[in-house]
């Protein structure tokens, strides 16, 4: 039980932001990175993305440039 207690704080100590990418370049890889990760994302138009803010250290280490919005 305790197990489902932790899991349940994990999904609700998420936090969203919003972005956009730098690049076209940094978009493609972004949106790629997005589909592959575990956590929701949400897109707004081509280049603006709701997205948990555990997703910027993912594209920190892959080297993808997004500016928050």
């Amino acid at each position: 039980m305790q197990r489902n207690n932790l899991l349940s704080a994990k999904k609700h100590s998420l936090v969203s932001v919003t972005i956009s990418f730098a690049t076209e370049k940094d978009r493609v890889k972004g949106v790629a990175t997005l589909i592959r990760s575990p956590y929701a994302f949400k897109g707004i138009d081509k280049n603006k993305f709701i997205i948990e803010k555990e997703h910027l250290k993912m594209f920190e280490n892959n080297g993808i440039r997004y500016i928050i919005v």
